[in-house]
C-alpha cells in the first residue's frame, strides 16, 4: 500500500508531476476537489467552510470554538478514506500533515524556481509577464488566483 503526497507552491508543476507519476506508476489521482467533495458529502458541511478550515488560520474567536479543528478532522478522514488502499498520488494543501504518521507514504516537496513559476502563471492564467511577476510577489494572490 503506496501513497505519494506531493506538497507543493503554486504554479510549481506539483499537478504535472502527480499525472505523471500516476500514469507512470498505474497510481490513482487524487487532488484537493476530490477530498472537499468527499468530506462535504459525508459531513453535510459546505465546501466553502471545508475549504477555508484548510486554507485559512483561525481567528481569535475560533479558537475557542474548535470548529476548525472539526472541519480539519472531517477532511483528513476524507483523505484517508480516499487513499486507504493505496496505489495513490494526493497532490494538494496540506496532505503531508493530514497523512501524517502513516505507513508507506512518500512525502515529496517541490520548490520550483521563481521565472518557472511565473511562466505557468502567465500560460495557465493568461496574465502578461507584468501581472505574472507582480502577483508572484504575493503568493497567496496566485494561490487564490489557482482555484478561482
Amino acid at each position: 500500500m503506496s501513497i505519494v503526497t506531493i506538497s507543493r507552491g503554486s504554479f510549481s508543476g506539483g499537478k504535472m508531476l502527480a499525472g505523471c507519476l500516476c500514469e507512470k506508476l498505474g497510481y490513482r489521482c487524487v487532488d484537493r476537489e476530490v477530498i472537499m467533495e468527499r468530506a462535504a458529502a459525508a459531513s453535510g458541511l459546505s465546501q466553502e467552510v471545508l475549504r477555508d478550515a484548510l486554507e485559512k488560520p483561525p481567528g481569535f474567536l475560533d479558537r475557542f470554538k474548535h470548529n476548525k479543528y472539526v472541519y480539519l478532522a472531517v477532511i483528513q478522514s476524507a483523505l484517508i478514506e480516499e487513499v486507504r488502499t493505496g496505489r495513490a498520488v494526493y497532490h494538494g494543501l496540506a496532505g503531508h500533515l493530514l497523512l501524517k504518521g502513516g505507513p508507506h507514504i512518500l512525502r515529496v516537496r517541490i520548490i520550483a524556481p521563481m521565472a518557472f513559476r511565473i511562466a505557468m502563471a502567465m500560460q495557465r492564467l493568461k496574465f502578461s509577464r507584468e501581472d505574472a511577476i507582480a502577483q508572484a510577489a504575493h503568493p497567496e494572490k496566485l494561490d487564490r488566483a489557482l482555484v478561482a
